[in-house]
């Protein structure tokens, strides 16, 4: 499962998501909230992305998410974010 958050979400929390083939929560734009979410097993075929993944925007908030064992394809491991 991947979640790309469209313009109706604002906030993304006390979610778990693993075993993705590329990002697992990405999105553009701004004024969004991602908390407190489980994620890892993450891409695992592209190596491209990352365990969340934002593009452009101001007023995020991106706390309190563990996001853990990011392998990507090429065999390097992405330590994971505090």
């Amino acid at each position: 499962m991947t979640a790309h958050l469209a313009n109706t979400f604002r906030t993304f929390e006390h979610d778990t998501i693993y075993d993705t083939s590329y990002s697992t929560i990405a999105w553009n734009g701004g004024g969004r909230h991602i908390e407190r979410n489980l994620v890892y097993w993450a891409m695992q075929q592209l190596y491209d992305g990352a365990g969340i993944y934002v593009s452009t925007g101001t007023g995020m908030v991106i706390r309190g998410n563990y996001v853990g064992d990011i392998v990507d394809s090429s065999g390097s491991v992405a330590p994971p974010l505090e």
